[in-house]
């Protein structure tokens, strides 16, 4: 867990943010603003990121894309380039974003250093190859912004599933569905604040989310102030978890 909290950085978590390794290779999904900074807190260098999943576009989760990139321009690049996966438009985004904070770099980027970076678009139900054999995912649309996608990832027979942001919606039982892990977004306890799932309507839906362990991620503020279900993983910044 590079990062377990919501957009305010409610008690003083980072922006939501995972790291999967898995030999040499390492995946992020969601690159928001303090993803570098978690994963400096734990001994890892930008350049060993192989490749990011971008689940939608608000800034908490894709704004330190494009520092990633800026880093791998100006001090090391992974061998072979990034590869970043997410919704259509998320390379014009991007690319916009950097191109109006450092520009001559974003030229070069799209020029000259192409080869940096590997753009990949996902669509619900499609089913894509992750960088240097290390497996699949497979997007699912989720209820949050119209672009929103969750993903279900598979490498050497394990499913590490992720919502991102989302409200209950009719894929979330798929999405689930035998993964051994299933990060889910829990901003609040009960009280919806936007388009976001409660930890009331996770205890309400949990006979319908056949994980075998659910992490309750996204948190906001009231999520540190009470005692949770047993059943339930609460999130924290540095949590590591072996599959």
């Amino acid at each position: 867990m590079l990062g377990s909290g919501n957009s305010f950085i409610s008690s003083r978590r980072f922006h939501s943010s995972f790291l999967i390794t898995n030999g040499k290779t390492r995946l992020v999904v969601d690159c928001g603003p303090t993803t570098l900074h978690g994963l400096a807190r734990i001994g890892v260098k930008p350049s060993q990121v192989n490749c990011v999943l971008e689940t939608h576009f608000h800034g908490d989760h894709m704004l330190g894309l494009p520092l990633l990139l800026l880093n791998n321009q100006y001090i090391q690049a992974p061998s072979g380039g990034l590869t970043v996966i997410g919704p259509a438009g998320l390379p014009e985004l991007v690319m916009g974003i950097y191109g109006a904070i450092y520009a001559e770099s974003a030229r070069r980027l799209s020029t000259s250093e192409s080869d940096l970076v590997h753009w990949k678009t996902a669509r619900h139900g499609q089913v894509l190859a992750l960088p240097d054999g290390m497996g699949t995912v497979r997007a699912f649309r989720m209820d949050h912004n119209p672009e929103s996608l969750g993903y279900r990832i598979e490498v050497n027979g394990k499913v590490l599933s992720f919502t991102g942001d989302t409200r209950w919606n009719d894929h979330l039982q798929e999405l689930a569905n035998g993964a051994d892990i299933l990060a889910i977004d829990c901003t609040t306890i009960e009280t919806p604040a936007g388009a976001h799932l409660t930890y009331r309507e996770i205890c309400e839906h949990r006979a319908e989310l056949s994980a075998g362990m659910i992490l309750l991620t996204h948190l906001g503020q009231t999520l540190d102030s009470r005692a949770l279900s047993e059943g339930f993983i609460q999130a924290k910044d540095g949590l590591k978890i072996e599959v």
